[in-house]
Parts: C-alpha cells; sequence; structure tokens
C-alpha cells in the first residue's frame, strides 16, 4: 500500500506543479505526505527530504507562524532523532511545540519525543521532565486506559533506569506491562519487551 501511495503522490508532484504553479499550497501537503510514507518504509533520508521541501514551501507561502509547520516540524524532528541528529531533532520538536496549542493532540507525542532526544544526550533530568509532561497531558486526552499510556510509562522507565532510579525504573515498566496485558493480552508483541525490561 506504502508503495501504492508514494507512486501516486509522486505523479500528482508534477502534475500540480504543471496546473497551479510551483506556490499552491497543495505542494507542501503532498511532500508532508511523501514524507510520511517513506517514513513508514523506513527511508528515513528521503522523509527528511520530503519533509524539509514541505517545509520550505509551507514557509514560503504561509510564514513561519503558520500551524500547518507544526506536523512537519514535529514529523521531521522525530526523523532527525532517528538518525541520531539530536540537536536538529529537539530543535524542529520546539518549533512544533511553539506553533500548537498546549493541549493539542499532537502535543504528548512531541513532548514523548523530546524526552527521548534528551534521554539521548544524558540529560536525564530534562528527559524525565518532558516524559513527564507527555504523560500527564496523555492521561488528560485519552484517560488511564490506553494503549499509548503504556508507551509513556515505559518511557519514564526507560530514563528511570539510564539514570541509575531502577526501584523507579521497575515501578513504570510494571505499570506499562500491566497496562499492555489488560488491553491487549498475552499475544500483544510489546508484552515481550516489558518482560524484558522489567527482567533487566
Amino acid at each position: 500500500q506504502r508503495d501504492s501511495a508514494i507512486a501516486l503522490l509522486s505523479a500528482l508532484d508534477p502534475d500540480v506543479k504543471k496546473q497551479l504553479g510551483n506556490h499552491h499550497l497543495f505542494l507542501p501537503d503532498i511532500y508532508l505526505l511523501l514524507g510520511r510514507n517513506f517514513r513508514a518504509k523506513c527511508a528515513y533520508l528521503q522523509a527528511i527530504d520530503y519533509h524539509e521541501k514541505s517545509r520550505a514551501q509551507y514557509l514560503e507561502l504561509l510564514g513561519p507562524t503558520d500551524k500547518r509547520l507544526a506536523s512537519v516540524y514535529a514529523n521531521a524532528g522525530g526523523l532527525y532523532l532517528h538518525l541520531g541528529m539530536t540537536d536538529r531533532g529537539l530543535d524542529y520538536l520546539q518549533k512544533a511545540r511553539q506553533l500548537l496549542d498546549q493541549r493539542h493532540p499532537f502535543m504528548p507525542g512531541i513532548y514523548n519525543s523530546m524526552g527521548i532526544g534528551y534521554l539521548d544526550r544524558g540529560a536525564y533530568d530534562q528527559a524525565l521532565e518532558y516524559l513527564q509532561k507527555a504523560l500527564a497531558l496523555r492521561l488528560e486526552l485519552v484517560g488511564p486506559n490506553h494503549l499509548d499510556v503504556t508507551l509513556e510509562y515505559n518511557n519514564i522507565g526507560i530514563a528511570y533506569q539510564k539514570s541509575g532510579a531502577n526501584d523507579r525504573a521497575l515501578e513504570y515498566y510494571q505499570k506499562a506491562l500491566t497496562l499492555r496485558l489488560e488491553l491487549s493480552g498475552l499475544s500483544d508483541p510489546e508484552v515481550a519487551n516489558g518482560h524484558h525490561n522489567i527482567g533487566n
């Protein structure tokens, strides 16, 4: 399906430019969708390229304060973190955060990614600050019985473990595993990961 979406979106790009010109809002939308599809295929460099094209077009057409840029910054920021470009990733995530209302549904994911970025830097206090913000907002937006909450618990556990607070890490790993078992049962592959984290 991803290949079909990429082929369709790639075919649209020259058609849109031909019919509507190089400065139409449909172009950055196409680039953003291409970036997301390449990311889903783990083609990270191609994904970054399309996110950057989308960012440049949005900036040119709408200026730096348009909220549509938040999605580009959040997606590209996560990609940069994944590729080990932590400073750039955190910079983009900060820009996404500044463009959105603090209760926007994207915010827990942005806070979570920022926490992971600071964790990669070894800045455990900052990592925990953002991961706790992600958890608090996630609980507020979706409630305590949601699979996304297990992700927040798990990442807080990782942060505590890396900082040497193993008792706190175990507490959060157990919360993540208990909730995942309640919501998904033993067949969820993340249950094995939860047992592995507790075992370590």
